[in-house]
C-alpha cells in the first residue's frame, strides 16, 4: 500500500479502519487483563472490589464562587496623609499600625491634619 499515490478520500476512509481496529483491540485488551485480574481475584477469595476498591465518583467541576475583592495594592489605596517634605512618604490612614514618619511627625508637635491630602 503506497500512501502517496492515495487521494484523501481513501486516506480518510484508512484513517477510520486504523482507528476503529485500534480501538477494538483496546477494548479486547482490557476485557482479557479484566478477566485475568478477577480469576487472581477469585483464586485467593476476593471480590475485584476488595482487591481495587470503588470506583471514585467524578467530582464536578468547580464552580467559580463570587469574585471576591482583591486587596489593592499600595499603589491603588487611597492616600489621606502625605508627608509635606518628602512626598514619597503617604499613609491611607486605615487599618494598622501608624507609619513611623506619622509617629515622628506628632512627636516633633506636629498635628496629623497638617499632612491630610485634599
Amino acid at each position: 500500500m503506497e500512501l502517496k499515490n492515495m487521494s484523501v478520500g481513501e486516506l480518510q476512509k484508512l484513517k477510520a479502519r486504523i482507528e476503529k481496529e485500534i480501538g477494538s483491540r483496546e477494548s479486547r485488551q482490557k476485557n482479557k487483563a479484566m478477566g485475568e485480574i478477577k480469576a487472581i481475584a477469585a483464586k485467593y477469595g476476593l471480590k475485584l472490589n476488595d482487591v481495587v476498591g470503588t470506583a471514585p465518583v467524578a467530582k464536578k467541576p468547580a464552580v467559580k464562587k463570587s469574585v471576591s475583592k482583591k486587596t489593592p495594592t499600595k499603589s491603588e489605596k487611597k492616600i489621606l496623609y502625605r508627608h509635606p517634605e518628602n512626598p514619597q512618604l503617604t499613609w491611607g490612614g486605615g487599618r494598622g499600625r501608624r507609619p513611623q514618619w506619622i509617629k515622628d511627625w506628632e512627636a516633633s508637635g506636629r498635628t496629623l491634619d497638617e499632612t491630610r491630602v485634599g
